[in-house]
């Protein structure tokens, strides 16, 4: 470890630690396999054992404060990555460890070199011994200031030997700056797009994440809780309620480090987590970044709020009334009136659905008359319950709606579905077919010859058997089917 340097230091460790490791969850996995590369000089035992979280410690000791921000500034624009979500964590302790150069060598006497850092700022040079007029940008290398006899400034710059003379990149144009940003963003959400990450639909169907990350809509946090495992230490996480366009999941995140992090509305993505059953866990080797935001249907919103929000039941007020006192409840209900804190009131048109209360009990008797918010109480706004005819009215359009697309295609399907063999797994476990069609249709030869059998045989048993067929198409022929549609 570079002591002396980091005692030395004008940047806070503490605070660069906290900015490097925001930095290094901003990259995606090619992008930190690069810069691990880059990185030489740590041993690659050491790069491997270590997880994403553990490595900004490793680079300051390594390097030091000051020598690892310079460090980081060059690599970060050789990955590339320039954009705002990188450099506005990255900018603050560039611009001190400039000033303090620029204060040392504004200083008088010799430079002691004390930070051991390369400047991060360009200096231009002139030649002393001759005058002449240069077209090119120039910069110079080791110089000594040639003194007059009767003055104590610098007239000019004297070449030694070990001058050296080399072109500069020019100044580039503003609206060439303007497009080389644009297209960096577009490098950079490139590998966000929907068919290059899974969706939260998929992950819950399969619970396979496979290599690809996740990306979701944040609609909702809870509040930072903790629990004590035996004979371990007291850990936090809290709740997410996480939505895509596909579908909604509650996530668990370990770590109170992390909770900060998340903000409501704003998207992610989420790497090397754990799915346990239709729950997320984020844990401490996992990967969190900020991404480009996604476009959530508002009922996988409402879905997405009620995960992060209720972790009790969802209780009816009758239930709640027969609650004991001071039982923390989810209640959802219709709100007719509001009384506010000077006792007017206004009506509310709104469904909502409240988080956590509190019910509150009446002197006089053993029954819940109110229900007090808490600070953890949170309300938002519910789907309005569908009548039971409207909700079967939806169901068969929508079980029609996959029909008629499996009849429409059946000769395109005929013709380019290949990978047959899991639909016809998920066929046989979902009952459309049994285990003598199964062995009948799998020994035909070619693909065609299976899907047309599919089609004579165990689809003309209606609607429901071509949902399948769908539902199943839609898992191991997206490419097909997202063509098609």
């Amino acid at each position: 470890m570079k002591t002396s340097q980091m005692n030395m230091s004008t940047i806070s460790e503490k605070d660069w630690k906290t900015a490097l490791t925001e930095i290094l969850e901003e990259l995606d996995e090619p992008q930190y396999k690069k810069m691990m590369f880059i990185l030489s000089d740590i041993g690659k035992r050491v790069k491997t054992t270590k997880s994403r979280e553990e490595m900004p410690q490793v680079i300051i000791e390594h390097y030091g404060v000051e020598t690892s921000v310079h460090k980081i500034y060059e690599i970060m624009d050789q990955i590339p990555r320039r954009d705002a979500a990188v450099q506005d964590r990255l900018r603050p302790f560039v611009e001190r460890l400039k000033k303090k150069q620029e204060d040392e060598r504004r200083a008088p006497g010799p430079s002691t070199g004390a930070t051991g850092v390369r400047a991060l700022t360009d200096e231009s040079v002139s030649s002393s011994s001759r005058k002449r007029k240069v077209d090119k940008t120039e910069s110079a290398g080791s110089v000594m200031p040639k003194k007059k006899k009767t003055e104590n400034k610098v007239s000019s710059l004297k070449s030694t030997g070990a001058t050296k003379t080399t072109k500069a990149a020019a100044p580039e144009k503003p609206k060439e700056k303007e497009n080389k940003q644009k297209a960096k963003k577009k490098d950079e959400l490139r590998s966000l797009q929907p068919d290059e990450r899974k969706s939260i639909h998929d992950v819950k169907i399969s619970g396979d994440l496979g290599n690809k990350p996740i990306a979701g809509k944040v609609l909702a946090k809870s509040v930072l809780r903790t629990s004590k495992p035996p004979k371990k230490e007291k850990m936090f996480f809290f709740y997410l309620g996480v939505a895509d366009e596909t579908g909604s999941i509650k996530v668990v995140v370990y770590g109170r480090e992390r909770y900060q992090r998340f903000q409501e509305k704003s998207c992610y993505l989420f790497r090397n987590v754990i799915m346990d059953e239709n729950v997320m866990k984020v844990t401490k080797k996992s990967g969190i970044s900020k991404m480009a935001p996604i476009d959530v249907p508002e009922n996988l919103e409402m879905e997405a709020q009620r995960l992060g929000y209720s972790q009790t039941p969802v209780c009816s007020i009758r239930q709640a009334i027969g609650s004991e006192g001071k039982t923390s409840v989810s209640v959802e209900g219709k709100v007719t009136e509001s009384v506010s804190s000077s006792s007017r009131k206004r009506k509310v048109d709104k469904t909502e659905s409240a988080g956590p209360v509190t019910p509150k009990k009446k002197k006089t008797e053993n029954k819940v008359s109110s229900l007090k918010s808490t600070g953890a109480t949170k309300t938002t706004k519910a789907a309005a319950p569908e009548k039971p005819k409207e909700k079967e009215n939806k169901q068969k359009a929508k079980k029609k709606g996959k029909s008629e697309f499996v009849d429409k295609h059946r000769m395109k399907l005929i013709e380019r579905v290949s990978n047959v063999n899991p639909i016809l797994e998920e066929l046989f476990k979902k009952k459309v077919i049994q285990q003598d069609a199964y062995d009948k249709i799998d020994k035909l030869k070619t693909y065609e010859d299976k899907i047309r059998a599919l089609y004579n045989g165990p689809l003309k048993a209606g609607d429901s058997a071509k949902e399948v067929f769908y539902i199943a198409l839609n898992k191991h022929e997206k490419m097909l089917m997202k063509d098609l549609s």
